[in-house]
């Protein structure tokens, strides 16, 4: 083989490598996706506080009928819901333009939880980390 023709063929391997998604390359490390039981386990009454895609932090309360309430570490709170829809967890918050959309399918590994979003035009893009989970509104995060 050529060096010009090893070459392209490199150039095209890289190109194709760099096609990946996040979720596509936690998948291929080991990573599993969860199930919608699994999702709505992972929830309902619970805690969770995120490191998101951002470089934010976050701490959020869901409870099971489907109320939530959240603080973000620039100050951003507000009260919502979530579902979930499919395999995927759906957040919705007033504050938070097009939340209607709001979903992330959600990976786990070796008890390390990974959120990929999955709306529009980011699918498979990197959403948050879950940090902890906490049973119960450990926070006392303010819900209606």
């Amino acid at each position: 083989m050529s060096n010009r023709r090893f070459l392209v063929m490199m150039a095209i391997a890289a190109a194709l490598a760099g096609c990946t998604t996040p979720k596509e390359r936690h998948l291929q490390d080991g990573y599993r996706l969860l199930s919608a039981e699994e999702i709505r386990a992972l929830h309902q009454n619970q805690t969770h506080e995120v490191e998101l895609a951002s470089g934010k932090s976050a701490v959020a309360f869901f409870t099971a009928d489907g109320r939530s309430t959240f603080r973000r570490s620039d100050g951003v709170a507000d009260q919502g819901g979530w579902e979930v829809r499919g395999q995927n967890i759906c957040y919705v918050y007033p504050s938070i333009p097009a939340t209607s959309h709001n979903c992330f399918s959600v990976a786990v590994k070796d008890g390390n939880y990974v959120l990929f979003k999955e709306y529009f035009d980011t699918k498979g893009d990197f959403g948050a980390q879950v940090i902890n989970i906490i049973p119960g509104n450990v926070q006392g995060l303010p819900l209606d």
